[in-house]
């Protein structure tokens, strides 16, 4: 999936009840649904970070410590199973993307103090959490940027796959592949519309539809993530930014 600047344009606000306040307490309503909503959300959270997490970790500083595959599965082994991980996430108030980074520096010096127990500069950072900020601020820009890059292009990608689906159930795949060949190739309006035998007014009609409905799919994802609707626009920016070349 290429990267194209469909989510945060001018005059495309989305109103507010297109996103109902109950969107944006879905994970928390997950959570306090009992085991198996909790499971629900670690799967989620699992499938979508997974990849991101993995880049950050070859990246940046942690690579060290252990292979960077091996340290995400620790990661979420031995701490999204924590029944407080997403209790104490919500009293962060930090967004879960920076949540997650903070959790797998104190993973890494932990298993780091785990290997070497007899090196008491690692024990005791591994033994005081409230060093995970500082400790993460000095992680590799150019991880962190990475690892942004991997979550903007699984969530607009997952987004994609969900509106190129829904447009090809209406028989309208053409909607899509015009705004695939606006929007990732590049292609002019004018040439899409000669290729495809349409006026340049009727294709920058579908075109927009394809658009609306897309930064719509995206806005209802960062919903469901635990993003709230005040948070949305600064959100897409920083997704947009993420996915800038």
């Amino acid at each position: 999936m290429g990267s194209f600047q469909v989510l945060t344009t001018a005059g495309a606000r989305m109103q507010q009840d297109q996103f109902p306040s109950t969107h944006a307490t879905q994970i928390i309503e997950l959570l306090a649904s009992g085991a198996a909503g909790q499971s629900k959300v670690r799967s989620d959270v699992m499938a979508r970070y997974h990849a991101a997490l993995t880049i950050y970790a070859r990246g940046s500083s942690l690579a060290h410590v252990m292979d960077a595959d091996e340290l995400v599965n620790t990661f979420f082994a031995t701490r999204l199973s924590r029944e407080d991980f997403f209790e104490h996430w919500r009293a962060s108030g930090l967004r879960l993307r920076k949540w997650l980074i903070n959790g797998l520096h104190f993973c890494a010096r932990e298993q780091h103090r785990m290997q070497r127990q007899q090196h008491r500069r690692w024990r005791s950072i591994a033994d005081s959490p409230e060093n995970d900020l500082a400790v993460s601020a000095d992680a590799s820009n150019a991880a962190e940027r990475a690892f942004d890059h991997a979550r903007a292009t699984h969530i607009l990608a997952h987004c994609a796959d969900v509106i190129r689906a829904s447009f090809a159930l209406r028989d309208q795949p053409q909607a899509w592949e015009c705004f695939r060949r606006h929007h990732v190739d590049g292609a002019s309006y004018r040439v899409i519309a000669a290729e495809r035998g349409l006026t340049v007014r009727a294709l920058n009609s579908m075109v927009r539809a394809v658009t609306a409905e897309l930064r719509s799919a995206v806005r209802a994802e960062l919903l469901r993530e635990g993003i709230t609707e005040d948070e949305l626009d600064q959100e897409l920016n920083h997704i947009e930014e993420a996915l800038r070349p």
